[in-house]
């Protein structure tokens, strides 16, 4: 069964890679078309997953947009992401400095200027949300390649290997979420940059605290918050979308820590304040979001769950582990 398991990831993992290889050759424009291409194919085979999405998207936008209105959202998600997926690939291919002299980005000095600001680091936030990982080049390109992101590590070590060379090809150093946080707090203490996206649920999380995301009570880390307190860097708010020809930046002003020094819960005004920018940024362009994502799975009572099981398992190994037979 497991060689069976190996061999089906090794011919997927092999053919990611070829489909990599061929759209790293095409020209970027050509590229997002056979992306969005391949999003419509993928709408149209998972029928499921544009219902998901809807549901999200009801249950954020209420009345405030018409049902056919949320409809015709939904529909432009997919073939959306397989546009920015695709064109990613082109881009890492040819680079940051090259994808800049050939295509205006609106924003972009605004966003420098802001994450180059004084001597101390920045943390910038932003979402699963048009070209990330052209923004993390972005970032790292600002800061003179003095950047870190935090990313999830893949299962299938193929699959890091692909998306860690993508990476690479924009410039873009990472962490993984499991690593410790000390290279991040001496980057940042020397001025550099963290790239996060925490606008996702995590089966995982420990530190977290329900906020208000695109209009619903959503399980949140507060890391971002508690690396600001700890190191003094402001955090920007940045996301970066396609706009025909044209690509716009846009970022906020930096939230500074020193505001939030009187608040009962520091951590948590944090997390509401750049939650709240970043779910406006998405409401602007909201076919942009990846809605199918089960951003609000967690719960509280699913939270006291997990809870009481972590408990459970604890006292598990604490007992073992008194029962255990002493060593001769």
């Amino acid at each position: 069964m497991a060689t069976r398991k190996s061999l089906r990831r090794g011919i997927q993992v092999a053919l990611a890679s070829l489909a990599v290889g061929l759209l790293s050759r095409c020209p970027p424009a050509v590229a997002r078309r056979l992306g969005s291409g391949l999003g419509t194919l993928a709408r149209l085979l998972s029928p499921g997953v544009t219902r998901t999405m809807r549901a999200h998207l009801d249950a954020s936008w209420g009345t405030a947009l018409s049902p056919r209105a949320l409809h015709h959202i939904a529909r432009r998600v997919l073939p959306s992401l397989g546009a920015t997926i695709c064109e990613s690939v082109s881009i890492a291919r040819r680079g940051v400095d090259a994808t800049l002299a050939r295509t205006p980005i609106d924003g972009l000095e605004a966003f420098e200027a802001r994450v180059r600001a004084g001597p101390r680091g920045v943390i910038v936030v932003g979402a699963h949300y048009g070209h990330w990982e052209l923004l993390g080049g972005i970032l790292a390109r600002a800061k003179g390649g003095d950047a870190l992101c935090i990313a999830r590590r893949y299962e299938v070590e193929g699959y890091e290997r692909i998306v860690g060379a993508l990476r690479q090809g924009l410039g873009v150093r990472t962490l993984a979420q499991e690593d410790s946080l000390l290279p991040v707090i001496r980057t940042l203490r020397r001025g550099g940059a963290l790239g996060l996206l925490p606008d996702q649920d995590f089966k995982n999380l420990a530190d977290g605290v329900f906020v208000d995301f695109l209009g619903r009570p959503a399980y949140t880390t507060i890391a971002p918050a508690e690396l600001s307190l700890r190191t003094g860097a402001p955090i920007v708010v940045a996301t970066l979308r396609r706009e025909g020809a044209r690509m716009v930046l846009e970022s906020g002003a930096p939230i500074e820590p020193s505001r939030f020094a009187s608040h009962a819960e520091p951590a948590r005004a944090i997390t509401e304040c750049w939650s709240r920018e970043l779910s406006d940024h998405i409401r602007r362009g909201p076919h942009l979001w990846v809605w199918m994502h089960r951003r609000w799975r967690t719960t509280p009572e699913r939270l006291h769950y997990r809870s009481l099981r972590r408990k459970e398992r604890e006292e598990k190994r604490r007992r073992l582990a008194a029962e255990a037979p002493s060593p001769p």
